[in-house]
C-alpha cells in the first residue's frame, strides 16, 4: 500500500487557523464561547499546559473543536510527550461529531497506518465524511482510492467524480487526475449487461444519531456503462415520507433533516442515463434522538 500521492494529516494541520475560526462561529453560550477564547489565547501564546488544561475541560462538555486541539497537541508534542495513538483518540472523539477536520485527520492515519493498524476501507468511509462537509483534501485522496481500488471497488467514473470536486475546490493535483470527457467506463469483471447496487456504508442500520446533519456514505462497484447515483431519504423508509431526492454523482452526501428527531431510511438508486436501466438499494434504517 503506498500513499505517497495523498495529502497528509499535516495538510490539515497546516490549514488550522481557518477551521479554527470556522469553530468560533458556532452558536455557543457567551460564558462557553470566553473559556474557549482563553484556551485558544494560551495555545497561541505557548503556553501549552494551561491551553491543555482548558480544552480538557471544554471537551468534557462535548465540544468537538477542544477535542481535536488536543489530538492536534498529541500529535505535534505540544505540552506532551507525542503520541500518535493519543492523538487519534482525541480526533476520532470529535469526529465521531460530524467535525469535518478531525474526520479527514481520522482518514489519514487509517490510510498511513499512524497510531492505528491500517485500514483502507475505514479510511475510505471517514474521508467520505470529511468530503461531504466540502473538504477538498478528502475529496482528492478519496478519488485516489477509487482510482487504485484501496478500501473501495475501482471505479474511475466515481474518482473522476471526486477529482472534479476537489479540483474546483483549489487542489491542483486534483486537475492532473482529471481525464477528457467520453472515456469509457471501467469494465474489468463486470457482467456486461448488468448494473450492481451500491453498498451502504454509513449510516448503519439502526444507528442512532444524536445530530440533524447526517453524512451519507456508500460504495459504488464499476459498471459496464455511465451511471448516477439517486439518493432518498425519508421518515420510516416509505416512498410517501420523503424528506429528500436527489441525483448525485460522487458516493456520500449531507442531508440536513427536520428538527425533532424521528425514524428515518434511506437509499440509493444507480442509475444509467442511456439505458434507462436501474438498480435499487435496499432502505437502510436510522434514527435521530430528538434535542
Amino acid at each position: 500500500m503506498s500513499i505517497a500521492g495523498r495529502l497528509p494529516a499535516g495538510a490539515a494541520i497546516a490549514g488550522l487557523g481557518l477551521a479554527f475560526a470556522l469553530a468560533g462561529t458556532g452558536l455557543v453560550g457567551t460564558a462557553h464561547a470566553g473559556r474557549r477564547s482563553d484556551a485558544i489565547a494560551a495555545y497561541d501564546h505557548g503556553d501549552y499546559g494551561s491551553a491543555r488544561t482548558r480544552f480538557l475541560s471544554l471537551a468534557r462538555t462535548g465540544d468537538a473543536d477542544a477535542a481535536y486541539r488536543l489530538g492536534i497537541m498529541s500529535d505535534l508534542g505540544q505540552g506532551v510527550p507525542e503520541d500518535a495513538t493519543e492523538a487519534f483518540r482525541w480526533y476520532r472523539r470529535a469526529a465521531v461529531t460530524g467535525y469535518a477536520p478531525a474526520e479527514f485527520n481520522v482518514a489519514v492515519m487509517l490510510d498511513s497506518h499512524r497510531g492505528v493498524p491500517h485500514d483502507a476501507a475505514q479510511a475510505a468511509e471517514w474521508y467520505a465524511r470529511a468530503a461531504t462537509h466540502g473538504n477538498h483534501r478528502a475529496q482528492y485522496n478519496l478519488g485516489l482510492l477509487y482510482s487504485s481500488g484501496e478500501g473501495v471497488p475501482r471505479n474511475r467514473p466515481v474518482a473522476q467524480a471526486w477529482f472534479r470536486l476537489a479540483e474546483s475546490g483549489g487542489i491542483p493535483a486534483a486537475a492532473e487526475h482529471i481525464e477528457a470527457a467520453g472515456t469509457r467506463p471501467e469494465t474489468r469483471g463486470v457482467a456486461s449487461g448488468r448494473l450492481h447496487a451500491v453498498t451502504p456504508v454509513a449510516p448503519k442500520a439502526d444507528t442512532a444519531l444524536s445530530r440533524r446533519e447526517v453524512e451519507i456514505v456508500w460504495t459504488a462497484p464499476a459498471q459496464t456503462v455511465p451511471v448516477r447515483f439517486f439518493l432518498q431519504v425519508a421518515h420510516g423508509g416509505s416512498d410517501h415520507g420523503e424528506i429528500y431526492a436527489d441525483y448525485v454523482d460522487s458516493t456520500a452526501a449531507l442531508v440536513r433533516l427536520p428538527a425533532g428527531g424521528g425514524a428515518y431510511a434511506w437509499r440509493v438508486y444507480t442509475v444509467s442515463p442511456t439505458t434507462a436501466d436501474y438498480s435499487i438499494g435496499a432502505w437502510i434504517p436510522f434514527t435521530v434522538r430528538p434535542r
